[in-house]
């Protein structure tokens, strides 16, 4: 399917949260993606990218944005 955007969440085991928009580039073109289920191929998130420029954004941006840590109070 094609979208304008992702909007990406992630809460580790450390309570490190991650979290970021990724939007369609125009310098790499439209942004499709597939669900898990439609490929047997390996992803490395949610879903598949079916343009490797957005696998590999999607790559970066996962290594680099930590947002912050969750404290548990109780």
């Amino acid at each position: 399917m094609q979208v304008n955007g992702l909007i990406v969440e992630e809460l580790n085991e450390q309570g490190e949260l991650k979290s970021f928009v990724l939007n369609n580039d125009y310098r790499i073109g439209d942004l499709w993606i597939a669900f898990p289920d439609e490929y047997d191929n390996p992803r490395s998130g949610p879903f598949h990218f079916l343009d490797d420029s957005y696998e590999k954004l999607f790559q970066l941006y996962i290594k680099i944005k930590i947002c912050g840590k969750l404290e548990v109070k109780g």
